[in-house]
């Protein structure tokens, strides 16, 4: 990270950073923003009797425990007031208890005074090092020394150095057990590399280096959410600002890219995590020192995204640490510059989010009959409103459906909810056949049939499952058939046309028509067919035949004997005599009568007869 010094109005001079500025409140990112969380001033963080300047940034904070502690960190006072401490680094170290409200001073930090150095807590023990002892233009005033702090007792003891090089403005964290430090610079030259720390062997051990390229001042921007450290932000020997952000699996020791940080970039942020959220806000954006920012926003692990929570009361700083009790994060001290000049502040504010901070998986659209896993985060218990209890829930909606979610968390119970959408998305097979089903002549009357759905809809406009057509050409005809289930399909057939005869369809009063009944219809399986029909024609037999609804013929007769051209009645029952036929065996469903004669079978067109029968037993 850039320094530089500033001349005050006093004229003396002042260290400074010159990372400050964040977005305006409001910014680009309105969508899918909320308002969320309380915030509380607690009791300011005291000033210890040897360092009379209020205020500091860049100090250290972890927890242990049910405490808070913090100290180290620089401060000069109001426009560099405090002229006794022209350096105004500090070694002092305090205790805060949430219970009492109250600051209670301890042990000094082991090391030298300094000022960005990092930290983090291991069980009853605390840990800082790194920084700056001086001024932050000389490579010497960087350290790489780390001490560790015994609670029970209040002491200090000197540890194992950091590895690599000196540093300051680095990010540290510790999960499962072990401690973390990297990137941070050593005066202009920004690191990437890490370290993992083991307590009981007291000893570093270089793990993946940081992905997102050499950089300085991620800071306290990192929180720890199940097992894995998230963190981002910071910013390069360029002045370039990130609002990139990764994922670090310690077990795995890998790191993938996440959803970025929804605002500018920016360095000296600062990062918790409570109710199973992660949050990260304030910090600076640009190298102007007139602002810094006092946005926060919550990360949500589970669905990978952020929204907006409410921002900092106590004023737009950077450079400010945190420590968490109990599901409630404690932020304070930091620096903004006002004027010609830094200010320092020595405030303490607590933050707690509404309800349990519940989500649910995103809005889902799924195809009918499909089955989709909806998944809830941030509580400890779940009841979902189809009765279940898991995390994670499969359903399969048979309508449009809006399922709710009601957590328990550590920070009490919230509610969310998910809306599944149907769609069709399933086909369905269209048999579609015809009767005469090879070539026809000009305006033969040609019985289509289609099945497999409940609605259909013809390219003729027709409706109906069957339909009749006399083509003057060779024509396609299609059908759109939609099931029970909202499934569609579309068959397509196309009856070829012999343009050089020509037909005048089906005559039911000459001499030579086919006059039929046939009943009962529908029926259990026996069909009478009754009437006059011409016998033969020359060589040429007369013929009964059904069809299923697939194109499959499922019975045929000849009612008479090859003859000569005459009209004669049916065989059978009927007042003109008739003809039985038998379909008993056939299932239950829709059958197609066709009746043929010799002239027919000749290629006329006039003499035939296609009637739908039905099975129903």
């Amino acid at each position: 990270m850039k320094r530089t010094t500033l001349i005050l109005a006093v004229g003396m001079p002042a260290l400074v950073r010159l990372h400050f500025i964040l977005l305006v409140a409001g910014g680009l990112f309105a969508a899918n923003s909320f308002s969320q969380g309380i915030w509380t001033q607690k009791a300011s963080l005291s000033t210890a009797p040897a360092l009379p300047c209020p205020g500091r940034t860049s100090a250290v904070a972890f927890t242990i425990g049910a405490k808070g502690y913090m100290g180290t960190g620089q401060g000069w006072g109001v426009n560099g007031s405090c002229i006794n401490n022209p350096m105004g680094l500090h070694d002092d170290f305090w205790e805060y208890d949430p219970v009492t409200d109250s600051w209670t001073q301890k042990a000094n930090f082991g090391g030298v005074p300094r000022w960005f150095a990092c930290g983090f807590s291991i069980g009853t023990k605390g840990y800082i090092g790194t920084g700056i002892d001086n001024d932050p233009y000389t490579a010497s005033n960087y350290r790489n020394d780390f001490w560790e702090y015994d609670q029970p007792t209040n002491t200090w003891i000197q540890m194992a150095n950091l590895p690599g090089s000196a540093r300051a403005c680095a990010t540290a964290f510790s999960v499962n057990g072990f401690g973390y430090v990297g990137t941070g610079d050593l005066w202009t030259v920004p690191l990437q590399d890490f370290w993992k720390y083991t307590p009981g062997a007291n000893t570093w051990t270089q793990v993946s280096n940081f992905p997102g390229g050499p950089r300085t001042d991620i800071d306290r921007a990192n929180f720890v959410l199940g097992g894995k450290v998230y963190m981002g932000a910071g910013t390069n020997q360029n002045g370039l600002f990130y609002n990139d952000f990764w994922e670090y699996d310690p077990v795995a020791d890998t790191w993938v890219q996440k959803a970025n940080y929804p605002g500018a970039g920016r360095s000296g942020a600062t990062g918790f995590s409570i109710c199973s959220m992660g949050f990260l806000g304030l910090g600076g954006t640009t190298l102007s020192m007139s602002s810094g920012s006092d946005d926060m926003w919550m990360y949500n692990p589970g669905t990978n995204s952020w929204s907006n929570v409410a921002s900092f009361p106590g004023g737009r700083r950077a450079d400010q640490p945190s420590f968490v009790i109990n599901d409630k994060a404690y932020i304070g001290t930091g620096v903004q510059t006002i004027g010609f000049g830094p200010v320092y502040y020595d405030d303490l504010w607590e933050f707690v989010i509404t309800g349990a901070g519940i989500t649910a998986t995103s809005n889902a659209t799924i195809c009918v009959g499909s089955a989709v896993t909806l998944t809830a985060s941030g509580g400890n218990s779940y009841s979902w409103s189809n009765g279940q209890t898991n995390s994670s829930i499969v359903v399969t909606p048979t309508a449009t459906t809006t399922y709710t979610v009601t957590g328990m968390g550590g920070c009490g119970s919230g509610t969310a909810s998910v809306t599944v959408t149907l769609k069709n998305c399933c086909s369905v097979t269209v048999v579609i056949f015809s009767d005469p089903s090879g070539t026809v002549c000009v305006g033969q009357q040609v019985f289509i049939s289609a099945s497999g759905g409940t609605t259909y809809s013809w390219n003729t406009g027709a409706t109906a499952a069957n339909i009749v057509a006399a083509p003057s050409v060779t024509t396609t005809y299609s059908v759109a058939i939609t099931d029970a289930a909202g499934c569609t399909g579309i068959g397509t057939l196309t009856v070829p046309v012999d343009t050089n005869c020509t037909a005048t369809g089906i005559s039911q009063l000459t001499e030579d028509a086919l006059q039929v009944n046939i009943w009962p219809n529908p029926s259990n399986g026996e069909f009478q067919v009754s009437g006059i029909i011409p016998i033969a024609i020359g060589n040429q037999v007369s013929s009964i035949e059904v069809y299923n609804v697939f194109g499959e013929r499922v019975y045929e007769v000849s009612p008479g004997p090859k003859g000569s051209n005459t009209n004669t009645p049916l065989q059978g029952l009927g007042a003109n005599g008739g003809q039985t036929i038998d379909l008993s065996s056939q299932p239950n469903g829709i059958y197609f009568l066709r009746i043929s004669t010799p002239s027919e079978q000749e290629k006329t067109g006039r003499e035939t007869l296609n009637a739908k029968i039905v099975i129903q037993k």
